[in-house]
């Protein structure tokens, strides 16, 4: 058995990501604990940047150290605000890291040069084009990330008017041309995975489906190494 600690900073994700993880491996046998921390992501862009202030590097630090502690084998991040971060303060941890966008950047950058972002928070933005251009780097690839953002999106959701979201996200996919590929920055729009594939012809990658095979991987290498 593989047991995971989620840090999770939008409530609708905490509600659902599990299930939804389970959903896609129902053969792998997880134990998972959670952490719900809103301010992580309401602090992180106090100029809406995205960019983290230093104390709330080390209220994230605070949260993975914490994560270490309960003894999991795997620390998954569900945010994207928090990925490049988090990724930074790994060499501080002693347990593997994996954040949400990390495979399905990579299988993006993989897939073409030119990228379109549709982000429903405008502090995700700047966190996720980082993650994007430094595997573009790491993949030796000139890219080319096309913003798409609408903040109302996810304040309709956080107020639990999903309807209101959905179509604010439809109204930002239909302003997508030329690009090769579309990432959905949040996993709270995963839902809106294949209405914004059947509006725009594009591949549509969001955190899950990637995130659950790599979470595979790491369960089967496990099971490997205890015989």
């Amino acid at each position: 058995m593989i047991q995971i600690a989620m840090i999770h900073t939008v409530q609708s994700v905490y509600m659902s990501f599990e299930s939804q993880l389970r959903e896609a491996l129902p053969d792998v046998p997880m134990r998972v604990f959670h952490v719900l921390d809103e301010f992580l992501a309401a602090d992180a862009a106090p100029d809406r940047s995205g960019c983290f202030t230093l104390a709330n590097k080390q209220r994230l630090l605070h949260q993975l150290q914490a994560a270490v502690l309960t003894g999991a084998d795997l620390i998954l991040t569900t945010c994207s605000q928090l990925s490049a971060t988090a990724l930074d303060l790994s060499p501080f941890l002693q347990t593997p890291l994996l954040t949400v966008d990390g495979p399905m950047i990579e299988a993006a950058v993989e897939r073409g040069a030119e990228i379109a972002l549709i982000s429903s928070a405008a502090g995700t933005v700047e966190p996720i084009s980082e993650s994007i251009r430094r595997e573009a780097a790491r993949q030796g690839k000139e890219i080319h990330i096309h913003v798409f953002c609408d903040d109302l999106a996810i304040t309709a959701l956080k107020a639990g008017n999903r309807e209101e979201h959905d179509r604010r996200i439809r109204a930002l996919a239909e302003q997508i041309c030329g690009c090769d590929s579309v990432i959905l920055a949040q996993a709270s729009g995963a839902h809106m995975r294949e209405p914004v594939g059947q509006m725009t012809g594009l591949p549509v990658y969001t955190g899950l489906p990637y995130c659950a095979e790599r979470v595979r991987a790491f369960a089967d290498q496990k099971r490997r190494q205890e015989g």
